[in-house]
């Protein structure tokens, strides 16, 4: 193909055929050294899917996968638990100073130190719940303390993170105690972080940080928990406490309001006059406006009338042109040891589901998912906590449950998936709470999410829309 290249230029350009000649050997020179770098030509200069490249996706990556895990178990040998752990994290720092000296801006200094911090929150028996990264520690604490108190005083769900720190609140100290370790890149706070929930039993975390890392995936996940050992070990010698004190109800001066209407901001004003707002700001009645609003809504509103205004809203959009319409499924995972008697009811069946999605390619998202955990199980990556949980299933011979309803659009799906991860948040492995943009989705408090989540959950049940996974990519 470069030859042609060559060929071409000196017949159409002769005038500028070395100009381009040297171009065109510098870009053969690119891809080759890349080549040679990432074991496959589809890893090429010009920025294939990262995931390619931290995945391990192709045959010789894999290869180049084996040899460093080699590389690391001739550097334990012979030494105990202690030693063998500060051999992962020097090997670690060697990984993460080499993938630095490709870019000219960063050096081996910069490539660990920086003003990145991860965080501990302990209870008060001393027990770790949750962990966290941030470039700014007054203001995340902050931000932690006011999300417990729009909780507490705004009606919306607790996750189980700000239930542990309401439990602390109530405690003889009172506050909530937090321990941390600072002057750390982000790359490396990321990792530190994503090894702290690895090696941290019943982490209140819903997400599991950051996992497609290609320094991160070279160690197979039993390395990875030995080396949070080894930060939690850290982090406790550093010994560097903050507390977070009991936040205080919220308290709303009309006076203070940068709109001239009686609402607080100019994200109410929008609201209450064209039905737009920001998604967050709605969700969380930051402002006393919505919350009356929320509160008069709740109190004269019944589950029955939300679940039919939101089947009118799905009508609506079935009545659009085929064109522009696309359909997307609401599914769940529920585990295999249900009976069928309990399948049949929502209020059993609620223990059981692992987790909600939703997607315009049904059979397409599966795969994916089967693919995902497949590649984690292989090359001993790291589990997410869905996959965690599929583990343990396909490891006893079982299939997992999948229960599915078609929606009309995907505005309508992501709406629907809200509600039901907020009533499944106890039992459920996703990683976020949804995406929201219908006004009665956002209004409604936690009880009657839940009212409306278990007849949705019902009608859900009732379609009979049902399929199963294996770890074999197979439906049937």
């Amino acid at each position: 193909m470069y030859f042609l290249l060559v060929c071409r230029a000196h017949y159409q350009y002769p005038e500028r055929f070395w100009e381009l000649f040297h171009i065109i050997w510098s870009r053969v020179k690119i891809i080759t050294r890349m080549e040679k770098k990432f074991k496959c030509s589809h890893c090429d200069y010009k920025g294939c899917d990262p995931t390619h490249m931290t995945n391990f996706t192709c045959d010789k990556s894999q290869l180049y996968l084996e040899k460093k895990r080699k590389e690391m178990e001739k550097l334990v040998q012979g030494k105990d638990k202690t030693q063998s752990r500060e051999e992962y994290v020097k090997f670690l720092h060697e990984l993460i100073k080499r993938d630095c000296k490709v870019d000219k801006h960063l050096n081996d200094v910069n490539a660990l130190a920086g003003n990145h911090y991860v965080y501990v929150f302990l209870n008060q028996f001393e027990k770790r719940y949750y962990i966290g990264m941030t470039d700014y520690k007054i203001r995340r604490f902050s931000g932690h303390r006011s999300e417990a108190g729009m909780s507490k005083f705004r009606y919306f769900k607790m996750s189980k993170k700000v239930t542990e720190m309401w439990n602390d609140f109530g405690s003889k100290k009172g506050v909530v105690t937090v321990l941390s370790l600072g002057g750390l890149s982000f790359r490396y706070a990321c990792i530190i972080e994503r090894c702290l929930i690895a090696c941290t039993p019943n982490v209140t975390n819903l997400s599991v940080g950051t996992v497609a890392d290609a320094a991160l995936n070279l160690f197979p996940f039993d390395v990875i928990e030995e080396m949070g050992w080894y930060f939690m070990d850290l982090i406790l010698k550093e010994n560097c406490k903050t507390t977070i004190e009991k936040p205080v109800p919220p308290v709303f001066n009309e006076s203070d309001a940068t709109s001239k209407t009686k609402f607080q901001c100019f994200e109410c004003e929008r609201y209450f006059l064209s039905q737009h707002i920001l998604s967050e700001h709605l969700r969380y009645r930051v402002c006393n406006g919505l919350f009356k609003k929320a509160e008069d809504f709740n109190k004269n509103t019944t589950a029955a009338v939300v679940k039919r205004k939101l089947d009118d809203l799905n009508l609506a959009d079935t009545q659009v042109s085929n064109v522009t319409r696309r359909d997307c499924d609401i599914y769940l995972f529920i585990h295999p040891s249900i009976t069928e008697r309990e399948l049949e009811d929502a209020e059993l069946a609620k223990q059981y589901v692992i987790y909600v999605g939703q997607s315009t390619n049904f059979r397409k998202r599966m795969f994916c998912h089967m693919t995902d955990y497949n590649r984690s199980d292989k090359l001993k990556f790291l589990f997410d906590t869905k996959e965690k949980a599929m583990n343990k299933i396909f490891r006893d011979g079982k299939k997992v449950i999948v229960l599915k309803k078609a929606y009309a659009e995907k505005k309508h799906a992501e709406n629907v998936e809200t509600i039901l991860i907020d009533y499944f948040r106890n039992v459920t492995t996703n990683s976020d709470s949804g995406k929201l943009s219908y006004q009665i989705v956002s209004l409604m408090f936690p009880e009657k999410n839940n009212e409306v989540a278990k007849l949705i959950f019902q009608e859900i049940i009732d379609a009979g829309d049902r399929s199963f996974l294996s770890s074999k990519i197979q439906q049937g």
